[in-house]
């Protein structure tokens, strides 16, 4: 996959009915697994039926979504897809808190962001 531009939102993540406001224990993809703090939730556009599953991505913020000042604080992280999201607060990959808060200020909620699957 190429590097593609997209929206992100941060919340506290395994919320397998497609609703960011409602949180659960289990992730689409590991159920009750205890998964590590930098994970994430695909989108439909990545979501493949479960292939996008265990998938590690390097996610990169590249800015702001407004016109407020640039977010941005780390260059890259690794995160690896652990549920699925759908729904208008979703970006094409959704982050975990911890995993958002390392790439930029959580104030932002969303970030314009570049992405690209391992071994793609």
């Amino acid at each position: 996959m190429r590097y593609g531009f997209e929206n992100m939102v941060y919340f506290a993540l395994t919320a397998s009915s497609g609703d960011p406001s409602s949180v659960q224990d289990a992730s689409a993809c590991n159920g009750y697994q205890d998964d590590s703090n930098f994970i994430a939730a695909a989108s439909d556009k990545i979501w493949e039926n479960r292939r996008a599953c265990e998938k590690y991505y390097t996610v990169k913020c590249i800015g702001a979504t407004n016109k407020e000042a640039n977010p941005c604080k780390k260059d890259l992280i690794l995160v690896r897809i652990v549920d699925y999201c759908h729904g208008p607060r979703c970006g094409t990959i959704t982050l975990s808190e911890d995993a958002f808060s390392d790439i930029a200020d959580l104030k932002a909620e969303r970030v314009r962001d570049e992405y690209k699957m391992l071994g793609a």
